[in-house]
């Protein structure tokens, strides 16, 4: 993983060198290893490398020849098969890198066919100097970060918001996406930012610009919709339990191969929870990783589960103790790296110190389950949707009885809030994550008359848009923070498009037991578990799941003072009088206005650019930990 930049000028300018670089500096935690730039006119590249594969010097960025310049961040975990195929056609290679593979495939197969044929996740830029154009590219799911914006004369682009708001006297706050801090929804968003000028790249698109005119073409080169496969689907309904587990596990066997290799040291994360436990014990195979974990002290804790999951690899577990009050010690700090006001994952405090903790060990790439959840539906509430009907069913008798008197069913509003919650996260965004959803769906038309498998379906299709977005801008941030690399096995192409044709009844298994409670005799991510029964004790492999819990406003634990409010970001962004913040303080709940104390941190070092130790003090003198 690295960082990319780049400015494109208007009107042929040439490129101010030391403005490249000081977008590249903000980006150094992202690649330590080295920095390197190209210039072209009034075209500027910047690379900012972590080393993972060939750690040589000849590996490092720019790429570029006399036609052709490229910066990339990522990994291609193809690329072996695909650097065979380009020898056989004649090319000659100097490194061991995928970067190069990358270069040599867009020059000789160009962009669309390369990214057909592209494993990984990745972003880049790549520019072809003689038809004077630039493309910038995002993988599939939007697992590598990048942001652009077009203003004053200038084309930016770059791995993260801070490289791109040095100078904030340009972009102009978007305070509709920051007053949605009760939600946390614009953690889940694919292509806005705090700032209307800052956007990011959505994934599975490529920007087109021209670097004559900056004139800007947007293409969707993947949807998810491209992966429905009706005779896969139809296929694996005929197949018994032990037949999908056995395919589900030759699949993810060869994603965990491919995304261990590395020059350099590696690790994995495991919190005790099913999916990180499946990720290491099928590494674990073939490669002895180091496991790091962070043991959040007190009611949170999974120490016990990550500790069982290190005796049976018979493999040493480095520990992170995370107690409560270091969430106030380290949100500043963990708020810069984050990019935006940290509301939806305050366990990214916990995370970033096993972050630093794997970096201290020298791992530089580490393995991880997220996805799991969402590819094969494993957040609890996901289940208990199926007894919705059952549950409501009083509501919706009375509901009836209500519709038949005029004016008295606006007096009942079931689901209200979440009706409100999706409204608003639409309206955001323009309705284009449902407009992705529904094209997705499209797709799955030859399930319309099975209801429980296009209820999955659309589920399933849901998490990967939204949740999973956010899950990724977690992992990234809070790892590059500590210049580590996050890959995810539940992601890889191949066992994405499986859980996407995969039947209902292998996602939510039937049980007699009650291994949780939260839903009854349904299994979630049935086949994960069936696998996960062949290489983990019992009591693992059927761990319900707990969530990476910690002390902070995610549960109403955290005490902020009205004075932390006083003349700072949030009152002044939204015009408020002393008597207005009161009355704010007064009528919301505790743990609104703790989410709003991450907006206003987030405002002091991105817009008011208060020193970080001055706002360290700030919230260590109005904060605290109800424990």
């Amino acid at each position: 993983m690295c960082g990319i930049a780049g400015i494109l000028n208007h009107n042929n300018l040439l490129v101010d060198k030391n403005q490249l670089k000081k977008i590249s500096d903000f980006m150094q935690h992202r690649g330590p290893d080295a920095q390197g730039f190209f210039t072209h006119q009034n075209v500027g590249l910047a690379h900012n490398r972590l080393s993972l594969l060939d750690l040589s010097t000849n590996a490092n960025q720019p790429f570029k020849n006399d036609t052709h310049a490229l910066v990339f961040n990522g990994e291609i975990y193809n690329w072996k098969d695909l650097r065979s195929e380009l020898e056989y056609a004649g090319a000659k290679f100097y490194t061991n890198s995928d970067t190069e593979v990358l270069f040599i495939a867009l020059t000789v197969w160009g962009l669309d066919y390369t990214l057909s044929q592209l494993k990984g996740m990745f972003a880049f830029a790549w520019y072809e100097l003689q038809e004077n154009k630039i493309s910038l590219v995002r993988d599939r799911v939007g697992i590598k970060p990048l942001f652009y914006a077009n203003i004053q004369n200038q084309f930016l682009f770059a791995s993260e918001i801070k490289a791109l708001c040095s100078d904030l006297g340009m972009f102009d706050l978007n305070m509709h996406y920051l007053a949605q801090a009760y939600y946390g929804v614009y953690e889940t968003q694919r292509h806005i930012s705090p700032f209307k000028q800052i956007q990011q790249l959505e994934p599975g698109h490529y920007l087109q610009i021209n670097t004559q005119t900056l004139e800007i073409t947007d293409k969707q080169w993947f949807g998810l919709a491209d992966w429905a496969n009706e005779t896969d689907y139809r296929r694996r309904e005929n197949l018994s339990q032990n037949e999908i587990r056995d395919e589900f596990a030759h699949l993810f066997k060869k994603s965990v191969d491919s995304m261990a290799v590395s020059d350099a040291p590696m690790g994995a994360f495991v919190s005790g929870g099913l999916d990180s436990s499946i990720v290491a014990a099928t590494a674990n195979q073939s490669d002895n990783l180091q496991l790091f974990t962070a043991n959040v002290v007190g009611k949170y804790s999974e120490f016990q589960a990550a500790q069982k999951l290190a005796n049976h690899l018979n493999t040493p577990l480095n520990e992170y103790q995370y107690l409560p009050e270091y969430f106030i010690r380290d949100i500043v700090d963990t708020t810069y790296q984050y990019d935006t006001p940290i509301t939806l994952f305050t366990n990214s405090v916990a995370f970033s110190g096993v972050a630093k903790l794997a970096r201290e060990k020298n791992v530089k790439a580490v393995l991880t389950g997220e996805g799991a959840d969402e590819v094969f539906l494993g957040y609890p509430q996901l289940l208990t949707r199926k007894l919705d009907n059952l549950i409501q069913s009083p509501y919706n008798l009375i509901n009836g009885i209500y519709k038949k008197i005029p004016g008295l069913s606006n007096y009942l509003r079931i689901n209200a809030v979440d009706m409100q919650k999706e409204v608003i996260q639409q309206h955001l965004n323009g309705y284009r994550e449902k407009t992705a959803d529904t094209d997705a769906l499209n797709a799955f038309h030859f399930l319309n008359n099975q209801k429980e498998d296009l209820r999955c379906q659309k589920i399933t299709v849901n998490m990967i848009h939204r949740h999973l977005h956010s899950l990724l801008w977690r992992n990234d941030r809070m790892g590059m923070m500590h210049s580590i690399e996050s890959r995810f096995p539940f992601l890889d192409e191949e066992v994405l498009k499986f859980g996407l044709n995969l039947p209902a009844k292998f996602k939510i298994g039937r049980t007699n037991s009650i291994y949780n409670w939260k839903h009854p005799f349904m299994m979630d991510k049935a086949v994960a578990r069936n696998y996960a029964s062949t290489i983990l004790p019992k009591e693992l492999a059927l761990k319900k799941k707990f969530g990476f819990g910690v002390h902070g406003h995610a549960k109403a634990e955290l005490k902020v003072d009205i004075n932390f409010f006083r003349n700072g970001f949030w009152q002044q962004a939204c015009n408020m009088s002393n008597n207005a913040l009161e009355l704010m303080y007064k009528e919301c709940s505790p743990k609104l206005i703790a989410k709003l104390s991450s907006v206003e941190i987030w405002g002091s070092l991105f817009v008011n650019k208060e020193n970080t130790e001055l706002v360290k003090n700030r919230v260590e003198n109005n904060f605290k930990m109800k424990i």
